[in-house]
């Protein structure tokens, strides 16, 4: 099977289908050297079982020897010249030679031919015409005289034509198809199967994009190129070297132009930017003008435009190898001449490289300050091969070696692991620096942190990979540590080969930064570490100058897991997530299951997830733990768990940390204390961003109203829970609320609309205070008094049970 021809083998083989069934037909096929033409003419006489298969191909010494291909093609039918009509076997004996007599008329030629191969198709016949371009043109002109006659006949025509040709053929106006080069992936799975190990993906990208997906080119690249250039351990060639067998189909064409049109296609190999401005200043010095271009258009080597471009990646690999080294290194030294040092500086470092003869540090060094151009202005592939021929340049072993890592360090940017990890593996034997030493043992943690493919073994990776800068880049070393307690923030109990506890007391360790040179992300990693391995009340007060820290950046983006993990610790709702408290997979989560009034099920969900806390963050689930073992009878447990949450909560000291302590306290409270511990709780959510957690200090707060039986009281405030709960998509805890507004005596479970029962101007009146409108604004637009404003606003508060402007916004009136 070929791979990426499926459409042109539908193609082909429905022709030899339609032949079998008694219906004949052509196609053209159309395309540059090496596209697979002739591969797909081979699938089809594979594919023609039961058919008789005849085939010719066009031969270039031929094309002046007239009806040469078409003797070719009828030669093992001409047994049957017999059973043709006189006319037409003497017209065919003639032109083939095998009587005396005047050239007969081309027509009686061309349906001597139909009928002849009509005559042998009693079984389906299929003839196939290879390099249809250098048929001779009396053969072209019979050949396509007699596929244009073939719909009653179980005969199948097929040609193939390697364009572009310079000759006219008589096959224009046939069904045709042109083939292109493959698909990127399916031009990826050929370069692959064509060599014995697997080609880094970064560098099969630029292969398949530099052959235009040509199967020809990419099969014989696999072998040409050394393992080095496929695995990116060595730079590859540009242009990509051309095989002879390929390069001589285009090297003919070259050869015959003008030596100022030869140097010229030279000079624009060379020069890939293919600026005419510095084509034509090297001219000057290389011996070629404006006008050079011409012939190498007409014959459709370049393609027409304002810059001078080759029609194919491949023509211009075969004018590139087909000057020899000398040339090719003289033109170098032009192109260098003659670009701006100022403007282009990276481009003429790379000429000057090219020109080179062997190693030399002054140019090694100069292609590095290119790298560091090339990076800033986001060419990370430019980068890697202007510091791969650095590299190549550079005559000290280990100075080589160190460029080499940098080289990988590139290649990792730009997402090319395996040609990083190939670099790395080249440049491991000459290594001497310990830093550049440390380096490679980051980029290979980073390597194998992809291979790996889980999360999990991420915070032993970076771990390792800390240690290896520890005696010799303090800052890396603390950056390695932060991200690795940022991957412990996220895989959590799930991290394999280290523990959270061993990562905390290797931060630890790290001198402190100088008095206020400390970042967001030290104070980060200290706190997260105290949190962790010394104790809760002795990470609050780093954490809170961390979370102020982060506060002070612009990015919205600044925190990161870490961040939002400290926000959690500490009660922080700046940068809190509501969505983000779900970090056991296997584990049902406990507030799914409160709301949908299973407490048993969220009383031990909640304690299993306690129970796998490994970073002090247990105090998270503990809301959870205590309304579940309220509800489910555990009220031991759940007071021993209120007993953690408020050593905890005491200590952070938020707004959010005493709004849940409140809410967890009523529950457990005596009656006489419940009312105003609810309270207290919505009074702390209330200044806070954690609309869940309020909405669910409402819904407490209603039942235990209903369970004493004040109704009118619990509708209000399970309406307004409700509501909010509908608006964040809560959908579990919105049909707690409806059953307990049904038990509330609310008809269906609606919210219950008090605001029904508000006159025009309390509505209007609510309307603006909701907006956050003052009682001095809403006055000066109504044209009444503050007082009077104020007067209304209780009755509104009262008839709709609110206490504060924020619950009439919630309220909607």
């Amino acid at each position: 099977m070929l791979l990426g021809r499926e459409e042109e083998l539908a193609q082909l083989e429905g022709l030899l289908t339609a032949a079998r069934e008694g219906a004949g037909g052509v196609l053209v096929l159309r395309g540059p050297a090496g596209i697979g033409k002739t591969a797909l003419l081979d699938h089809a006489m594979r594919e023609a079982r039961g058919t008789r298969v005849v085939r010719v191909a066009g031969i270039e010494s031929e094309t002046e020897i007239g009806f040469a291909a078409l003797h070719q093609l009828l030669l093992p039918f001409l047994g049957r010249l017999p059973n043709l009509p006189p006319p037409q076997r003497s017209a065919l004996a003639a032109v083939f030679g095998l009587r005396q007599g005047k050239e007969p008329e081309r027509f009686l030629v061309g349906l001597a031919a139909l009928s002849l191969l009509a005559d042998a198709a009693g079984e389906p016949l299929l003839c196939v015409v290879d390099d249809a371009q250098w048929l001779d043109q009396e053969s072209a002109q019979v050949l396509a005289f007699v596929a244009r006659r073939l719909q009653a006949e179980r005969l199948v025509m097929m040609f193939a034509v390697r364009e572009p040709t310079p000759r006219l053929l008589p096959l224009t106006g046939l069904p045709d198809r042109e083939i292109r080069g493959l698909a990127p992936r399916a031009a990826a799975e050929l370069l692959a199967s064509a060599t014995p190990g697997r080609p880094d993906d970064r560098i099969s990208e630029r292969i398949v994009a530099e052959t235009g997906g040509n199967p020809l080119a990419l099969i014989e690249l696999a072998h040409e190129l050394d393992p080095g250039h496929l695995t990116g351990a060595a730079r590859l060639p540009d242009p990509l070297p051309i095989s002879q067998r390929l390069g001589a189909r285009f090297v003919r064409e070259i050869r015959d132009l003008p030596a100022s049109s030869q140097m010229m296609l030279l000079t624009a190999a060379a020069e890939q930017t293919g600026d005419p401005a510095v084509l034509w200043r090297a001219g000057a010095e290389l011996g070629f003008g404006w006008d050079a271009g011409a012939g190498a258009e007409a014959r459709q080597l370049l393609e027409p435009g304002t810059r001078v471009r080759f029609r194919h990646p491949l023509i211009r690999s075969a004018v590139y190898y087909g000057a020899s080294s000398g040339e090719r290194r003289r033109v170098h030294q032009v192109l260098a001449a003659v670009t701006d040092p100022d403007r282009d500086p990276d481009r003429r470092a790379w000429h000057l490289a090219e020109a080179a003869t062997g190693p030399d540090e002054v140019l090694a060094a100069a292609l590095e300050d290119a790298a560091g151009t090339a990076r800033s202005r986001g060419g990370s592939d430019a980068e890697v091969i202007i510091r791969m021929r650095a590299a190549e340049l550079t005559p000290e072993p280990a100075r080589r070696a160190g460029r080499l890592v940098a080289t990988a360090q590139a290649a990792l940017t730009a997402g090319a692991f395996s040609q990083a990890g190939s670099l790395v593996e080249s440049a491991e034997p000459a290594l001497a620096d310990p830093l550049t030493r440390a380096l490679a043992a980051e980029i290979r943690g980073k390597i194998q942190m992809r291979a790996g493919g889980s999360a999990a073994r991420l915070p032993a990776l970076l771990l390792t990979t800390a240690r290896a800068y520890e005696h010799v880049d303090v800052r890396r070393r603390r950056e390695k540590l932060l991200e690795a307690m940022n991957m412990v923030f996220t895989v959590r109990q799930a991290a394999l080969e280290v523990t959270p506890l061993e990562i905390a007391k290797e931060a630890l360790t790290l001198t402190p930064p100088p008095e206020g040179e400390a970042t967001p992300g030290d104070l980060l990693l200290e706190g997260c570490a105290t949190l962790i391995a010394i104790g809760y009340a002795e990470a609050v007060p780093v954490l809170h100058a961390a979370l102020a820290a982060l506060a002070d950046l612009a990015d919205p983006r600044a925190p990161g897991t870490l961040g939002v993990a400290a926000a959690h610790a500490v009660w922080d709702d700046r940068f809190a997530d509501e969505s983000a408290d779900e970090r056991a997979p296997a584990v049902a989560g406990p507030s799914e299951a409160l709301g949908r009034g299973r407490y048993r099920d969220a009383f031990e969900a909640a304690r299993h997830l306690c129970e796998l806390d490994m970073v002090n963050l247990d105090h998270q689930r503990l809301p959870d733990l205590i309304e579940a073992g309220v509800r489910c009878g555990e009220r031991d447990q759940a007071q021993s768990a209120l007993s953690r949450l408020r050593a905890k909560a005491q200590v952070a000291g938020t707004p959010w940390a005493l709004g849940l302590l409140a809410r967890s306290e009523a529950l457990l409270a005596e009656p006489a204390d419940a009312e105003r511990l609810y309270l207290l709780a919505i009074e702390h959510l209330e200044r806070t961003r954690m609309t869940a957690d309020l909405a669910r200090a409402y819904l407490l707060y209603g039942e235990w109203l209903r369970r004493h039986r004040r109704r009118n009281d619990a509708r209000a405030r399970l309406s307004m829970a409700h509501d909010m709960f509908v608006e964040m998509g809560a959908a579990a805890f919105a049909d707690r609320c409806r059953i307990e507004l049904v038990a509330a005596g609310t008809r269906h479970g609606a919210s219950a609309d008090a605001s029904d029962d508000l006159t025009p101007q309390e509505r209007q009146i609510a309307t603006l205070a909701a907006g956050r409108a003052t009682n001095q604004e809403i006055a000066a637009q109504l044209f009444i008094s503050p007082s009077t404003v104020d007067y209304h606003l209780k009755k509104v508060f009262r008839k709709l049970g609110v206490t504060s402007r924020r619950q009439l916004k919630l309220r909607k009136p």
